[in-house]
């Protein structure tokens, strides 16, 4: 499995495509499960404040700097990627929690259902 993630440069000029390959390993899934766990906590609370919301988005973008071996900084990609990278960050946590993406379009149509 090759993933990649292109993000305009800090600088504001150009922007940097970031590539991993090679399967994810039993690390990415811990990292997932623990990012998943920081996600449920957030879901958990009855008032949420600012904190806890950055607290949440950061454990995402943690995740995606340690899939891709630190090849940036959590500030870089907070500054580089786009709103929509985000559906693409929570497929990557589904891969390495073993979820494909058949398996979850199923669960959800069963559920509106």
């Amino acid at each position: 499995m090759s993933i990649s993630l292109t993000m305009k440069n800090v600088q504001g000029k150009g922007s940097k495509t970031f590539k991993r390959s090679g399967s994810m390993n039993l690390q990415d899934t811990l990292n997932a499960i623990v990012c998943q766990q920081k996600q449920f906590d957030f879901e958990a609370l009855e008032k949420k404040t600012t904190a806890d919301t950055i607290n949440n988005f950061n454990a995402i973008c943690e995740f995606v700097v340690a899939l891709f071996d630190k090849q940036f900084t959590l500030e870089e990609m907070m500054v580089g990627c786009k709103p929509d990278d985000i559906d693409l960050f929570n497929e990557w946590i589904g891969t390495a929690l073993g979820i494909d993406d058949q398996s979850a379009k199923k669960e959800d149509e069963s559920l509106k259902n």
